[in-house]
């Protein structure tokens, strides 16, 4: 992995997307006042692919280099994770079942 420009607790490299519509609960996603997140650089376009494809995401992290990545949905995007070729993160239960390891590499 290369040298990632989003530093742990450093937020300038961060992008802001507006979320799309199936994000939120009135759609079947969990949103209910929130419009926007913020997403690491490395992780933009992997991002809007997945809301492209209906994923609802609920997080995600890019590891900077130093931890591994991970994409985390809700319960009903598993399916369509697994689907779109995606490997499930191994954590420990109570926390964050439902992460996967991004597919992007880390910006050099």
């Amino acid at each position: 992995m290369g040298k990632c420009p989003n530093e742990f607790g450093i937020y300038d490299s961060m992008v802001t997307l507006i979320m799309p519509s199936h994000l939120f609960k009135k759609n079947g996603g969990i949103y209910v006042e929130k419009s926007m997140c913020d997403i690491d650089l490395c992780l933009v376009d992997e991002i809007k692919f997945l809301w492209e494809n209906g994923v609802v995401t609920t997080g995600s992290c890019c590891g900077h280099g130093i931890n591994q990545g991970m994409i985390n949905v809700t319960e009903s995007s598993v399916d369509l994770m697994f689907k779109l070729g995606y490997e499930l993160l191994n954590v420990p239960k109570g926390c964050c079942e439902n992460s996967f390891i991004p597919k992007t590499k880390h910006l050099i």
